[in-house]
């Protein structure tokens, strides 16, 4: 199972706009700003692997938007401004759209609701992982980098 395509209806600057991926690779480039990046975040973003295997550095494969996405709500980003769609090639679709939560003791916040509205969502059972610039920034210059130990995790847990 691949992801086939992404259809945009409105996300930020992105406005009916449908991606068709390729089934060994896809090539993205452009300018500064033009949407590359929040393209591969959307993408992340529906898919989620339910195991307990997590990346080199303890992380679970699946991309948190919030490391990504920088909303100016309730300003600029308002709930129900947000929608698209992921389709996949064993003919799975999931659309994401956006509503305003309120958590307690909290304050009111945007989210990205994936498919139904259940403890895991509608996010499909699929491994990403996102890397970002960051991943550019050298380890010897970063004031604090960890790394997750493969061999000291607990089987069974």
């Amino acid at each position: 199972m691949n992801i086939s395509e992404i259809q945009i209806t409105k996300f930020r600057h992105l406005i009916d706009i449908k991606i068709e991926l390729g089934d060994k690779l896809t090539a993205i480039a452009g300018q500064n700003g033009t949407g590359k990046s929040t393209i591969l975040g959307l993408l992340g973003h529906v898919c989620k692997e339910k195991t307990k295997f997590r990346t080199f550095d303890g992380k679970m494969f699946e991309t948190d938007y919030s490391e990504i996405f920088k909303f100016s709500f309730p300003e600029f980003d308002k709930p129900k401004n947000h929608l698209y769609e992921v389709s996949f090639t064993n003919g799975i679709t999931t659309q994401v759209a956006s509503y305003a939560r309120k958590e307690r003791n909290k304050l009111e916040s945007l989210r990205l609701r994936v498919g139904k509205s259940t403890k895991d969502g509608g996010k499909i059972d699929f491994p990403v992982i996102f890397l970002g610039l960051k991943r550019l920034y050298p380890f010897s210059s970063r004031k604090k980098s960890s790394f997750y130990n493969p061999y000291s995790y607990k089987r069974g847990t």
